[in-house]
């Protein structure tokens, strides 16, 4: 409802969110190392793209398909991509996750 009373809500929750994002690619660089810190930079950075993507999707749409006369197309083309770019970004932290843990259980056990 709140996006009929301000045409870029997206735009600013992106933002807000975007800062979070900021957050977590510190955190990553901070605490990881090798092949996990840069799979969860990555990951980070295509979530990042997908929200950004989501909410000029959610923000232009009427504005799209007042153009276009095809309203579902348009719309439902663009959160078919962002889900796609999203489960990319969820993967990658996944197998930043597991990268991280496998080098952490071989450094304990006297690899390095």
């Amino acid at each position: 409802m709140i996006e009929y009373r301000i045409p870029m809500a997206n735009v600013l929750s992106a933002a807000v969110l975007g800062v979070c994002y900021v957050v977590a690619v510190v955190v990553v660089n901070a605490r990881a190392e090798g092949r996990a810190r840069v799979l969860g930079v990555v990951g980070v950075v295509v979530l990042m793209l997908g929200t950004i993507l989501g909410a000029l999707n959610g923000s232009l749409g009427p504005y799209l398909t007042s153009a276009w006369r095809s309203s579902v197309d348009v719309y439902g083309v663009g959160s078919v991509v962002v889900a796609i770019i999203d489960v990319g970004g969820v993967v990658l932290l996944v197998l930043a996750a597991v990268a991280a843990r496998r080098s952490m259980s071989y450094r304990y056990r006297g690899g390095r």
